[in-house]
């Protein structure tokens, strides 16, 4: 399985890693909204994103949640 992070804290995304890095799942970490939107929106595949809602980005979280529902319905 291919879990895409989207996460703002790079000490906590580790972990985030470490743990769901567990068995067999393949683990990447964007750090902040707009890269995670601009891969997904570039045709990368992913099977599970796990975001953070408290993006400090110049979007926040569940705009980059909104954002993410319109490029991947």
């Amino acid at each position: 399985m291919r879990i895409l992070v989207g996460w703002d804290n790079p000490e906590q995304a580790d972990l985030i890693s470490m743990y769901l890095g567990i068995g067999e799942h393949e683990i990447e970490v964007v750090l902040g909204g707009e890269g995670l939107t601009s891969r997904l929106g570039g045709g990368e595949e992913c099977d599970v994103v796990f975001l953070s809602i408290t993006l400090p980005d110049v979007e926040t979280g569940f705009d980059t949640f909104q954002e993410l529902k319109r490029l991947r319905p």
